[in-house]
């Protein structure tokens, strides 16, 4: 027996023996009761003992979850729900706090408190004393809303009665009167709020409740610590799920936090503080979702333009948010063809060109960058962006910068920019510099999405010059075919196919180039890629359509036959589709008729 459990043995609930119980316990020692202590602290609360510090005292050991069972019985908490209504607020404030500690992770705890009505009174309560300018009231907010969240964790039942009885609202008040007066409230209430609105319909409910949209109203006129508080202990989270990114849309967050940005001296300055940092990065979020776009067009009509002028600040955090929104908007055709309809293409690549030279844009260079890139698939852009000089833009950061990830960026906008252009793809493959350049980086290990985006820009240049001047051109550098055919190993279906597209070009383009293709072993590591069980139907026709291509140039059969096509042919015209069987039929057939 501890000396804690000997003082409790004799104790007979005075004042001054409770208090030195209080004492004794060790905020880091976890000290066990018994059943029967347990209930003799509880048969105390019926004679007159001090019943503030009996309470202090079984709240502190209920911080114990061994002990928590032990004082969770009806009885008990009908005492405790009682308390809750009392004027005293010492009484009402230890009441609240063993409701709190018995309830963490305790089923039946949150059972019995519902039984009794718990919710319903616990903020019948709240509102009771919410118009008391007494700092004894006001210490028991704290414990009230941890005893909120403590009560709703995983327990369905107990969350929708706190919602039922108009929680929200309740908190929201507090939230209202104390957001300039007491911080350490404003950050518990939030957190209460964040708690009851952490499912499906915890969030509907602070979206139909009003409440969403006040909070988000309320950064106009809080200070930076209370902004702060807002964003880390409630936006933030309901962000971090869907639907709360479309509550939050539809509740003018967007406008309201661009607004408050845009006003803020930050805005028009090169460095930023935490707070205006904290919101561009939110406005970020809230284009991340997947009908956030279709709110914004309805509630703020003018947002590409914002977007805009983002760009045009001197603060370079902000212009980054700019980026990356616009690269959140440009996901599909039409909104694609939106950014570059109002000409945002041509500021970003302005800006981009601008600044090749400056060594902190990186982080802007890959922001605008993704942007740009996803301008370049839809094939409507292609020719206004080219025109627009994107192509000059994205060598110049390919030969020039110092950003890998900003190369990648590049690599991947002229890559999408060659596709059915003759005239650049033509340029890219005479260009012996850039095409040295590029195999270069197809060479590092630093960012592993680097070479093979290398990889796919060189393919993609032979796929589209398509002339034997232009292919022999880039051949010039020796290395060019390895790092194609470096294609065939990718995991990826588009890989190995674009991969095999450039070897068919090439055969059928240049009718010298057997030698070439015996060098670089380019048959067998097709029959290689194409043995494999788990290839794809994609990649398959593709490389029988390569058979076809090499059996066109003189001693292309030959080169077939000696590696051992057979062997291939027979494992194709087994495959499961009949598209592909069919193909191998064929090309067999084709290769027997030379």
């Amino acid at each position: 027996m501890t000396k804690f459990n000997d003082q409790l043995s004799t104790t007979t609930g005075k004042t001054e023996e409770l208090q030195s119980l209080i004492d004794s316990l060790n905020p880091e020692e976890e000290v066990g009761v018994t059943t029967e202590e347990a209930d003799k602290l509880k048969q105390l609360l019926k004679n007159d003992s001090d019943k503030v510090k009996l309470l202090e005292l079984i709240a502190d050991l209920s911080r114990v979850e061994s002990n928590r069972q032990k004082f969770t019985d009806k009885t008990f908490f009908e005492d405790l729900i009682t308390f809750v209504n009392n004027d005293k607020p010492d009484l009402v404030l230890q009441a609240i706090r063993c409701l709190c500690n018995i309830s963490a992770e305790n089923e039946d705890a949150k059972s019995i408190f519902c039984e009794f009505e718990g919710v319903k009174k616990l903020l019948s309560k709240a509102e009771e004393i919410i118009d008391k300018d007494d700092a004894a009231w006001n210490n028991l907010v704290c414990p009230a809303c941890s005893c909120i969240q403590n009560l709703v964790v995983d327990s369905e039942t107990v969350h929708k009665a706190f919602l039922n009885e108009n929680a929200m609202n309740v908190l929201w008040r507090y939230l209202a009167k104390f957001h300039s007066k007491d911080t350490k409230i404003a950050s518990v209430t939030l957190s209460g709020l964040s708690s009851l609105g952490e499912n499906d319909y915890g969030l509907q409910n602070l979206y139909d409740s009003g409440v969403l949209k006040l909070v988000v109203k309320l950064l106009n006129v809080a200070s930076d610590e209370t902004t702060k508080l807002i964003f880390q202990n409630l936006l933030k989270e309901v962000s971090n799920q869907e639907p709360g990114k479309k509550y939050l849309n539809q509740c003018d967050s967007f406008t309201e936090i661009s607004k408050i940005i845009e006003n803020r001296a930050n805005f028009k300055e090169t460095e930023i503080d935490d707070v205006t940092k904290e919101m561009a990065d939110f406005v970020v979020v809230l284009t991340s979702g997947e009908e956030s776009f279709n709110v914004l067009k309805k509630s703020d009509p003018d947002f590409l333009k914002r977007f805009s002028s983002w760009i045009q600040s001197p603060n370079k955090h902000i212009q980054v948010s700019a980026g990356l929104a616009l690269g959140n908007y440009a996901r599909d055709e039409e909104t694609c063809n939106d950014i570059v309809r109002i000409g945002i293409h041509e500021n970003l690549i302005n800006v981009m060109t601008e600044n090749l030279k400056d060594e902190s844009f990186s982080d802007r260079a890959q922001a605008y960058g993704a942007c740009l890139r996803n301008l370049c698939i839809p094939v409507h852009n292609k020719k206004i962006l080219y025109k627009a000089g994107l192509h000059t833009m994205a060598i110049s950061y390919i030969m020039e910068s110092d950003s890998l990830a900003a190369q990648f960026k590049a690599l991947a906008i002229l890559r999408l920019l060659v596709q059915d252009n003759i005239e650049l793809s033509s340029s890219i493959c005479l260009n012996k510099a850039l095409v040295d350049k590029v195999l270069e980086l197809a060479g590092t290990s630093v960012v592993s999405s680097v070479p093979a985006e290398s990889q796919r820009l060189l393919a993609a240049a032979i796929k589209y010059s398509s002339s034997e001047v232009t292919i022999k051109g880039i051949l010039k550098s020796a290395t060019v075919l390895d790092t194609i055919l470096a294609l065939l190993l990718s995991e990826h279906t588009i890989m190995q196919s674009e991969g095999l597209i450039a070897l068919i070009m090439i055969a059928a383009n240049m009718p010298d180039c057997i030698d070439l293709f015996k060098e670089k072993e380019c048959v067998p590591k097709v029959f290689t890629l194409l043995k494999k069980p788990e290839v794809q139907a994609q990649t398959c026709f593709n490389g029988l359509t390569c058979f076809q291509a090499v059996m066109s140039i003189n001693g292309g059969k030959d080169l077939l036959v000696s590696n051992g096509v057979d062997e291939v042919f027979e494992i194709l015209s087994k495959h499961g589709e009949d598209i592909i069987k069919n193909k191998a039929t064929e090309t067999k057939e084709l290769l027997d008729s030379l």
